[in-house]
């Protein structure tokens, strides 16, 4: 005679609730990268282990001469962020304070077709905060683009730059594939030769089919992003999940040199002395390997 209750019987019987694992990520996603990083090993596939020296950043690609059309153009691969930048030149009056100069105008782009997070209309603010980002990079580290070369003629005309980067498929770390995109872009940067005619006030350009002038590039900043997990786990090169959980991330900008160009932080985690050294350090070796694919 059998007399196990409905309660042993439900209790023996295999679980209906069971979850797979896209569904456990998305009802519960900081537990999904907990146990992942309890085994050493990232959701994406990648190692993970304590010591920055030793993290992996995802597969990085760099096509440069992705658009023929424009000046300079290069397309970036993380991962599965995908960034387009294209540069056009116009001819425009010169800085009032800087008449020798002419200007770089980098714009951000994250349109919905790359990502369900972004909506049509005004950008974002995600998107306004890696132009400036840009822009104060380029700011800041004025070596990096002598604007004076840009000059036609000193008070009277110069190239504005417009850099235009589009993400096509957002996955997380954008800021990263932005800076490669846009130095990898204008490397690429051809114009032509621009005359100006002071009779006419107008500029000349024989041949726009031509373009022999090529930009010369200074020190070229790598940007190495870093997210911080739970104040204990440190993710190189983070996706969009996991910086969706962490509360803060650190981004270094360093140069051929190995100096440090920028820093930027958010969230409230505070880095001991041997964290950032060590940051500092995975940032430097980043760079040695952005470097020789642009």
């Amino acid at each position: 005679m059998n007399h196990e209750t409905p309660r042993d019987e439900a209790a023996s019987a295999p679980s209906r609730f069971a979850l797979d694992a896209p569904t456990f990520a998305r009802l519960h996603p900081a537990e999904y990268l907990r146990r992942f990083l309890a085994k050493n090993v990232r959701p994406d596939g990648r190692p993970y282990a304590p010591a920055l020296r030793t993290a992996k950043f995802r597969k990085t690609m760099v096509n440069v001469g992705s658009i023929s059309t424009s000046e300079g153009s290069a397309t970036v691969r993380l991962g599965k962020t995908t960034v387009l930048c294209g540069i056009k030149a116009e001819v425009a009056a010169p800085p009032i304070d800087s008449p020798d100069n002419g200007y770089l105008v980098p714009n951000v782009e994250l349109p919905p077709m790359s990502s369900p997070n972004f909506r049509p209309g005004a950008p974002s603010e995600l998107a306004q905060t890696l132009s400036w980002r840009l822009e104060q990079l380029f700011r800041n580290c004025p070596t990096i683009l002598d604007l004076k070369q840009l000059s036609i003629e000193e008070g009277a005309a110069a190239w504005v730059l417009y850099a235009d980067i589009v993400c096509l498929n957002y996955d997380g770390n954008v800021f990263d594939a932005t800076v490669i995109a846009i130095m990898a872009a204008l490397k690429d940067v051809r114009l032509p030769k621009a005359t100006y005619r002071e009779e006419e006030g107008a500029v000349t350009i024989p041949d726009l089919s031509e373009r022999p002038v090529r930009l010369q590039v200074g020190p070229v900043p790598v940007a190495t992003t870093i997210g911080v997990f739970e104040s204990q786990y440190f993710l190189v090169d983070p996706t969009e999940m996991e910086t969706s959980l962490c509360s803060a991330t650190l981004t270094l900008i360093t140069d051929e040199g190995g100096r440090l160009l920028g820093l930027h932080k958010s969230g409230g985690f505070a880095l001991n002395q041997e964290q950032m050294a060590e940051s500092v350090e995975t940032a430097i070796a980043r760079g040695i390997e952005i470097r020789n694919q642009i």
